[in-house]
């Protein structure tokens, strides 16, 4: 099952909320913040951010924290106190306090190394510079963004990034327009319109000799702007919603969400902007959707591990406990015979107790966690390194942002994912298009260049369908400032509408200027206007968008463009007949390609039909201003909304019937909502979940789910910053789930186990000795060989449960043997002559390897004990295959096929060779016979190469009714020549 949350549109996304939600809101408008333009930022927040898990005061706390909620290191802390205490460790004092501080140590240098990163990030974004205004000094000055402060006025310029929440004074633009792109927001990557106030405009710009406007420092630095008080909301994270005012002397002007240019946001199509900040820190809207502390996050396997150091734990009490029962017993029975045994008689049972403790504490292995550690460190390179998870479009690879989580890859059950731009990327192509009953694309396109120009069948609907691309929409055009073979480049509050443009351009019908009521497009040479008299914007009831445009022959006609169930409702009977004879064709092909689809149609009006039209459009509209107005007191109650089905009376209803659904698609969802819709599958599933996005709108999402995947794509890095683990592309989270996933997770089960395994088979021998030794707490090994035991010994056990083996199998296994014995000399020769040495292992190799009794154990005793363990593999990979076993088979099957068909064409080259020796000359035809059955040989091979190493595979926005910026409006306030002038 798949969840899919569509971020929201600027407009919509909170007109439908929760009772709960909307009573919150209510709390938080009835307190106001009182901002002085220009003036003292006295008891706000500071505008720098802090995305990091640990800082120099905090680090230590933490970490131990984290260190100590596993039960494991809580134990070994016990026992190396009770070493402490003289006469009661069998072992020293120091064989486990050593071990155990190496193994902190080493997970504390893999923490620091992890945030430093995010320090880094932070100090990036935290140091970028911005131009703040200096009213005394009646210039722009730089200031970092984490000196920003309440009350500030910013400049900034285009394709700049807002440091703070501002509201907008005034812009470049006619009226103080400007287009902001949302993409780090709401995930959209269309542009978004924001006005300026008029009184605002006003006094911060004028007008020049040359009909530019530019910015009015000296007077606006003594207005009476300087004097204005702001009154907004207090902080909040409704994305979407503000209210606010701001006093200019005796004038009161309110603030609305127009107006607003939010920290995340970054400014388009205009050469700059003025904004007062508003809101700074983590009290921007931004920020506050998500939280801003890194969660701590363990995998499952690693509780699992937990519960399964406290059976352990209980087992070596048990044995302990028995133990220490078992001394006192004998004590009690034989003391008397063995009175030469220094202090027999003062042991009671708690130093027993404590002794055993001590003797057993290894039971539960000390180096699990930092060998652990190691592989998951050995296998974030491993993501990291991955040529086929790189990205050549963006030049990025995959990266592992912490190490923890490997495993948890390999067990997800439920992908909660960002739809725009995750998996759609937002990218559009114009790709194909049918004309006249034929398919045109890349290869033909200029055909239809040579049609137009040689007047051949059909020229005339060629040309019309160029024009009608070229001139129904709202796009922008902008001079090209690289060395691009065009001269403009476009954007637009859709992608679709960017490609269709950028389809006729690539044809030869080029937009080149917007003004406020025509566009000019270079008809392949010829400049023509078109006088734009109306656009209807899409929507979803319409579904299609239509532009009235006077021809400049004067004619008046209509261009649609849209779904192809309405446009083949409004066709005439004639053109009807022929768009299902043929159009349905081309249509179904388009859509079995995968391509989105759509159709184009126009028709003339008189003039008198457009003006009896328009009346009665004015009058509609007035109508519908009225209906809008009385709906906007009534929006908070719709109870068809995520928001309500996340109360908790109704969450575990809504999860109930979306796990029974193979996907769910949330739309227009804020990013706490997406927070709380990962939280509710994790409450009531009980399952792993996996966030991924590539948004700033995807934090709170990305952070809330056990694992987070943050795509470094076209919404910039937020997301990736907050996640676990980053990747170009959607595509590449298959392979990060499914190979390295799985691959962890068998590894890291396959250690755990193992380690459990050896440490259970040492002290089975511990308590074997003990029986032989009067229950007396002695150690049946040399202290520090017992503590190394966990760190460097690796068996032929470990070899059995190996998927495969590799040079690295190999030097695990019998370089652990080798190690053991150089060990053995260096610690028999060199540690006795040490102040911390014992004269008890003086010479012990010439004992043990003078003695036949050990050569011979060495090689019984390992075979014997897995005798069991072979049998029963060889039983199940036989008659008992599992999907692995399969796996494997096909794997060796391949590799025999492929290395039989080399080992046939050898034989081939060296007939053919054979031939070439004999004969002196041979005809040209079978030379090309032959080279070419040679070639296709060849090719034979090269292709069953190429099988081989494959492995097996397991497992345009809706215009709000009645909004002050609808994109006809706005579009009727963009003029592309003033940039020309």
């Amino acid at each position: 099952m798949k969840f899919q949350s569509v971020p929201s549109t600027l407009e919509n996304a909170t007109s439908i909320v929760s009772q709960n939600e909307s009573s919150k809101k209510n709390d938080k408008i009835t307190k106001k913040r009182m901002i002085s333009v220009c003036g003292k930022s006295d008891g706000f927040l500071h505008n720098g951010i802090a995305t990091a898990k640990y800082n120099a005061l905090t680090f230590l706390p933490i970490f131990l924290f984290e260190q100590f909620s596993y039960y494991s290191n809580c134990f070994f802390l016990m026992t190396a106190l009770l070493q402490q205490i003289p006469d009661v460790s069998p072992t020293g004092r120091y064989t486990t306090i050593i071990p155990f501080s190496f193994i902190l140590l080493v997970s504390a240098i893999k923490e620091i190394y992890e945030d430093y990163f995010r320090h880094k990030e932070d100090n990036l974004m935290n140091n970028a510079e911005v131009d703040v205004i200096n009213r005394f000094q009646e210039k722009t000055v730089k200031r970092k963004w984490k000196d920003v402060k309440v009350g500030d006025l910013v400049l900034i310029l285009e394709n700049s990034f807002f440091p703070a929440d501002l509201v907008l004074l005034t812009s470049k633009e006619p009226s103080g327009l400007c287009y902001v792109e949302t993409a780090n927001l709401d995930g959209e990557t269309n542009l978004k319109p924001r006005t300026s106030l008029r009184m605002t405009d006003e006094i911060c710009s004028k007008m020049c000799n040359n009909n530019m406007k530019e910015l009015n420092l000296e007077g606006m630095c003594n207005s009476k702007l300087m004097s204005a008080s702001i009154e907004c909301d207090t902080p909040n994270k409704l994305l979407y919603e503000f209210d606010g005012r701001i006093r200019i002397e005796n004038d009161d002007i309110r603030i609305g969400p127009e107006n607003i240019l939010l920290r995340g946001a970054k400014l388009r199509n205009t050469s700059w902007a003025l904004g007062c900040v508003i809101y700074t820190g983590h009290e921007t809207k931004l920020m506050m959707n998500y939280s801003t502390s890194t969660p701590i996050k363990q995998s499952l396997v690693q509780k699992k591990c937990n519960k399964q150091m406290i059976a352990l734990l209980v087992i070596l009490i048990i044995m302990c406990l028995v133990s220490a029962i078992q001394a006192v017993r004998w004590v009690g029975m034989y003391g008397e015979n063995h009175w030469y045994i220094v202090n027999l008689n003062k042991k009671s049972f708690i130093l027993s107790f404590i002794t055993f403790i001590i003797l057993y504490n290894n039971l539960v292995p000390i180096s699990l966690q930092v060998t652990l550690e190691i592989i998951r460190l050995i296998q974030a390179h491993f993501i990291n390194s991955d040529l086929e998870m790189y990205d050549e479009e963006t030049d990025t690879r995959a990266m592992a942002r912490t190490s923890n989580l490997n495993e948890e890859l390999g067990a997800i059950r439920y992908i909660l994912s960002d739809k725009t731009g995750t998996l759609t990327r937002n990218i559009m192509e114009f790709k194909k298009c049918f004309i006249s009953g034929r398919v045109y694309d890349d290869e033909t396109f200029g055909e239809l260049i040579q049609k137009i120009h040689n007047k051949e069948t059909n020229w005339k609907n060629v040309r019309e369908f160029m024009v009608l691309l070229a001139v129904c929409h709202t796009v922008i055009p902008e001079l090209d400032k690289t060395d691009s073979e065009h001269r403009f480049t476009y954007t637009a509050s859709s992608p679709d509408e960017v490609a269709l443009v950028k389809g006729a351009q690539k044809i030869g019908f080029e937009l080149i200027q917007r003004t406020p009521t025509e566009v000019v497009i270079d008809a392949m040479g010829t400049n023509e206007r078109y006088e734009i008299l109306h656009i209807l914007e899409f929507d979803s009831n319409r579904k299609r968008m239509s532009a009235i445009c006077r021809m400049p022959n004067g004619n008046i006609r209509l261009y649609t463009k849209g779904a192809d169930s309405i446009i083949a409702k409004r066709l005439k009977q004639k053109s009807l007949l022929k768009f299902k004879r043929k159009a349905e064709k081309a249509l179904c092909t388009f859509a079995n390609e995968g391509l989105r689809t759509l159709c184009v149609a126009y028709t003339d009006i008189s003039e008198k039909n457009y003006n009896e039209w328009d009346r009665k459009m004015k009058v509609a509209f007035n109508i519908v201003d009225k209906i809008t107005r009385e709906k906007k007191l009534n929006k908070l109650m719709d109870g068809k909304s995520l928001s309500f089905a996340l109360v908790p009376p109704l969450q575990s209803d809504f999860i109930a019937v979306a796990c029974k659904c193979r996907s769910v698609i949330c739309c227009r969802v804020t990013p706490s909502q997406k927070a709380e819709v990962v939280n509710a599958v994790r409450k009531h599933t009980d399952t792993i979940t996996l966030a991924i996005g590539d948004g700033a709108n995807d934090v709170a999402m990305i952070r809330a789910a056990h694992v987070g995947i943050g795509i470094s794509g076209q919404e910039g890095l937020q997301a990736v910053y907050a996640s676990d683990y980053a990747i170009g592309q959607f595509r590449f989270l298959a392979r990060l789930l499914l190979v390295h996933g799985s691959w962890s997770l068998s590894r890291i089960c396959k250690v755990i186990f193992y380690s459990f395994y050896k440490n259970i088979v040492l002290y089975v021998m511990e308590l074997w000795f003990a029986v032989e030794s009067a229950w007396s707490g002695q150690a049946g090994f040399e202290r520090w060989s017992l503590s190394l035991y966990n760190l460097t010994t690796v068996c032929l056990k470990a070899a059995l449960e190996a998927s495969c083996w590799t040079k690295l199998t190999h030097l695990a296994i019998w370089g652990s043997i080798v190690l053991w014995f150089i060990w053995l000399v260096l610690y028999s020769r060199a540690w006795p002559h040490l102040a911390m040495g014992g004269v008890d292992m003086a010479s012990i190799d010439t004992a043990i390897f003078t003695t036949w009794n050990f050569w011979l154990g060495m090689g019984v005793i390992p075979f014997m004990s897995l005798l069991l363990d072979i049998v029963v593999k060889l039983i199940t990979r036989t008659c008992f295959q599992s999907l692995s076993d399969k796996v494997v088979m096909l794997e060796m099957a391949k590799e025999a096929e492929r290395e039989n068909k080399f080992t046939q064409w050898k034989e081939k080259c060296a007939e053919a060779l054979q031939n070439t020796k004999k004969k002196c000359a041979i005809p040209v035809s079978t030379q090309k016979s032959q080279y070419i059955d040679l070639k296709a040989n060849n090719k034979v091979v090269h292709t069953s190469q190429i099988d081989a190493t494959h492995g097996f595979s397991f497992s345009q926005s809706d215009a709000i009714p009645g909004h002050e910026l609808t994109q006809a409006n706005v579009i009727r306030m963009y003029n592309t020549n003033m940039h020309d002038n």
